[in-house]
């Protein structure tokens, strides 16, 4: 999985959770699934084609 520190710009807006700062981001090999840490602990993964949330993982990092 390709993975940055930092959510790239172009991503920040199309990606969004209301409140919150995405502060990591993966997609996987086969490009299906884009993986992001965010500053409320939890991990969410959203789909590429649609940007839908696809799943969670609450308190994935509990100190946010």
């Amino acid at each position: 999985m390709d993975a940055w520190c930092l959510c790239p710009t172009w991503l920040t807006g199309w990606l969004q959770v209301p409140s919150l700062k995405c502060t990591c981001l993966g997609i996987t090999p086969n490009g299906g699934t884009i993986v992001s840490g965010w500053s409320d602990g939890k991990v969410r993964a959203f789909l590429p084609q649609s940007g839908k949330l696809s799943f969670v993982i609450p308190e994935a990092q509990p100190d946010g």
